[in-house]
């Protein structure tokens, strides 16, 4: 999945079957009864995970809400590589638009890659801080690395 998600992130290929047939299969395997799709924002410009999301939303007909959004200008986790440098570059990152929206509902979130896990800790940080506690949440890739 990994190459995949590269290739389609560089622009090699023009879409990630693979990636997105494993996701809906996995997810409707999985009995999850979702009502509110998610995504971890991109700190670039390339709308990678919203790209994601559309797609999904469409195919199991889940609404999909743009709610989270920077609070600060972060760094690309990628190139960070140690637990401190990624643990701050997300601290705070997010803020949430419209949570009642949220309330009461099963929300699942998506995001492309957990490496050290910060980004999606932050991001389900955000939700429970609003109040949001059922979420489920969903991860394309695993990066295997050591972090200092």
């Amino acid at each position: 999945m990994g190459d995949e998600l590269r290739a389609f992130k560089r622009k090699e290929i023009d879409f990630p079957n693979k990636i997105l047939n494993a996701f809906i299969e996995y997810y409707k395997s999985s009995n999850l009864k979702s009502e509110i799709l998610l995504f971890v924002p991109s700190n670039k410009n390339d709308n990678i995970m919203n790209f994601f999301a559309d797609y999904i939303s469409k195919k199991l007909n889940i609404e999909k809400l743009d709610s989270f959004i920077f609070n600060k200008e972060i760094k690309e986790q990628k190139y960070l590589e140690t637990i401190k440098e990624r643990k701050e570059n997300t601290k705070n990152a997010f803020r949430l638009i419209s949570p009642e929206k949220l309330i009461n509902k099963n929300v699942l979130l998506i995001d492309d890659v957990f490496a050290s896990g910060f980004t999606l800790k932050e991001a389900i940080k955000i939700l429970k801080e609003n109040g949001i506690n059922n979420i489920e949440c969903i991860i394309f890739c695993y990066r295997n690395h050591t972090f200092l």
